[in-house]
């Protein structure tokens, strides 16, 4: 087959296209409002020139002239018979429609562009784009083939054009917001329906260098970047308490403060293993009910059955209230697999550990700043807290060590709770029987009541070693056991 210098489509009005391939044929009703005579009548035909197999052209087939006009030739009439030559801007007027050609840029893209079922039976199944153009069908020859066979092989068409992709169908294939369209540019993270399929563009890398950022931050990975943030407002918040003694800045000031590593590492997380693409949404929502019903179930069984807190026990309650906070997100349809649940989980930990490590630097601030400070006013005395920089530097220190020991407990501890639970089926009926899940509960717990065991940092240490390395096999793995 011939193969041209530079390949080329034809443009339709409409949005329709056709590739410009060695013997394709056009007939009346590939060309709206052609002149009237049979439906299936070829009209027009590519070819190559003789002598020279690179230089296609289309021959009129028809028993009319058409007007060519090109930025080579000008413009010209093409009687029945004749050929135009095939090359990039030349427009070709069949009765009352026009047409143009225009270069088809087919040429091997590096992974970043993706295609994702959004709903029904084939929900979360991605389709990577690895050329810049691409026909998608429901069967062969298109070169995606897609699960609808309803689909016709070779009347969807897909660009990839610099930041976005075009797409052009014919007919009532392709619909924006339920309305049918010839053809729509599409950027990342947009949703189109193909007959009953509903997509969504996926560019993970793109759509972050869109996210334009400011100043010195611009260059900066998106984990570090979020680190220096939070802690220069961790640190203002902090000088600014110093200075004024204000309590209405204690709160934030802690949280900030408590989010400082956390954040670094969970962008680090998602960043590098969020496949299915989990919404802000879903983790913030997470994150918030991580550290809510965490924070709930270490105290209830002291309000419940009278109890003192024993601390070795902690995870036996505690594990179980984060797995519960990611409840909301155990039927997505999209957020299926068991490394979804192990980034979900994580976002659970890591909000129950912000949570925690803010109310304990509160404590150790309270019991260690905290003293009564009389100053008469006329007609009594005025009772007044006085802080101690001994409580502020204990607080600061407290909040420094568990910063630097976060990534390693809590938040660790469900992402490995919540993958082998997404592995059993995302169901408490399964999962209670599944040894995969009981496995892990039981890890967990024996991990976490080591980390709070009588044997202080080395139990720490051994706790955190330990998690560590079953973590990293998770993620080696997608988040499925071995």
């Amino acid at each position: 087959m011939p193969l041209p210098e530079q390949p080329c489509q034809l443009i339709v009005p409409g949005g329709r296209h056709f590739v410009l391939r060695y013997g394709t044929e056009f007939r009346r009703n590939d060309l709206p409002h052609f002149p009237s005579g049979p439906a299936d009548e070829v009209v027009a035909r590519v070819s190559a020139k003789p002598g020279d197999d690179s230089v296609l052209g289309i021959t009129n087939l028809s028993p009319i002239d058409w007007i060519a006009e090109s930025p080579r030739k000008g413009r010209y009439v093409v009687a029945p018979g004749q050929t135009v030559r095939i090359e990039p801007d030349v427009k070709i007027q069949f009765g009352n429609t026009t047409v143009e050609i225009k270069p088809l840029l087919s040429v091997p893209l590096k992974s970043g562009w993706y295609l994702r079922i959004i709903s029904g039976p084939n929900a979360g199944q991605e389709f990577a784009l690895t050329h810049s153009h691409l026909t998608l069908g429901g069967a062969p020859p298109a070169g995606l083939v897609l699960p609808a066979p309803q689909l016709p092989a070779d009347q969807i068409e897909l660009d990839i054009v610099d930041d976005h992709i075009l797409i052009r169908a014919s007919g009532d294939l392709l619909k924006v917001n339920g309305k049918n369209v010839a053809s729509v540019p599409l950027r990342p993270n947009d949703e189109f329906q193909l007959g009953n399929l509903h997509l969504r563009v996926i560019n993970q890398q793109l759509a972050q260098k869109q996210n334009k950022q400011i100043g010195f931050l611009q260059n900066m990975p998106a984990p570090t970047r979020n680190g220096v943030v939070v802690g220069t407002l961790a640190g203002l918040l902090i000088l600014l308490f110093a200075l004024t003694d204000n309590f209405h800045l204690l709160p934030v000031a802690l949280i900030a403060l408590s989010l400082v590593v956390p954040i670094v590492v969970l962008t680090r997380i998602v960043e590098t293993y969020n496949t299915s693409n989990i919404s802000i949404n879903t983790l913030l929502i997470t994150f918030l009910l991580g550290g809510s019903l965490g924070m709930v179930a270490t105290i209830l069984p002291q309000v419940l059955l009278g109890m003192p807190p024993i601390m070795f026990l902690a995870g036996i309650w505690e594990e179980p209230a984060k797995l519960l906070a990611t409840f909301w997100r155990w039927k997505h349809p999209v957020y299926d697999k068991p490394m979804d649940g192990l980034i979900i989980g994580t976002a659970a930990g890591f909000g129950f550990a912000v949570a925690e490590t803010a109310g304990y630097g509160l404590d150790i601030f309270i019991h260690n700043s905290l003293t009564l400070l009389e100053k008469k006013i006329p007609g009594g005395v005025l009772i007044l807290p006085n802080l101690s920089q001994q409580g502020l530097v204990a607080m600061l220190l407290n909040l420094i060590f568990r910063n630097l020991l976060s990534p390693y407990g809590h938040c660790l501890w469900t992402g490995i709770l919540c993958a082998a639970f997404w592995e059993s089926g995302r169901s408490l009926k399964k999962a209670v029987k599944d040894p995969r899940f009981l496995k892990a509960f039981l890890i967990v717990v024996l991990l976490h009541g080591l980390w709070d065991s009588p044997f202080g940092l080395l139990g720490i240490l051994i706790s955190a070693g330990i998690t560590s390395y079953i973590y990293k096999e998770r993620l080696k793995h997608n988040g499925y056991s071995q």
